[in-house]
């Protein structure tokens, strides 16, 4: 089993443990497979099926990932990132984007990685390994400009669960 990268503070979910991620997928086995995998890897997973939906739960839960599916009904994958990435709420979310179609087809959306359809355990694994536990979001800055410390666990990292 892979063992998760620790997880900066404000990073948390509301138990302050886990780092929190949305899948926006309309079809249930594809929602059920990610869900599956994000938590084995223990991040909390929440889901929307629709692009409304999901663009809505992400102002709510401000997830450092979302998996997106391109081919959404209604408000399709493409309008859901420009949404995410247009609100501030959301805006240093990193965006996988997941699909059949190829990267070429998808250059007019700004997501951070392809998850393509279909995808295996080792997939998911390899692209959570390249993303990062905390948001794209700078560090938070004090009023002079000066980067604000962020507090730092006690636990060394080797003997966090």
């Amino acid at each position: 089993m892979t063992t998760p990268a620790p997880v900066a503070p404000g990073d948390l979910d509301a138990a302050g443990s886990r780092p929190v991620a949305l899948v926006v997928e309309d079809d249930d086995d594809v929602a059920a497979l990610l869900a599956s995998h994000l938590r084995r890897l223990e991040w909390v997973c929440h889901r929307a099926a629709t692009g409304e939906d999901g663009v809505a739960l992400a102002l709510v839960l401000g997830p450092q990932l979302a998996l997106v599916d391109i081919c959404l009904p209604g408000m399709d994958g493409r309008e859901v990132v420009r949404q995410l990435r247009r609100r501030a709420e959301t805006s240093g979310c990193v965006v996988v984007v997941t699909t059949v179609l190829e990267g070429e087809d998808l250059q007019d959306v700004d997501f951070d990685d392809l998850l393509p359809k279909p995808f295996s355990r080792r997939d998911v694994e390899r692209l959570l390994a390249g993303v990062p536990r905390r948001s794209r979001r700078p560090d938070p800055v004090s009023a002079t400009g000066a980067p604000v410390p962020l507090p730092r666990s006690s636990t060394p990292p080797a003997a966090r669960p």
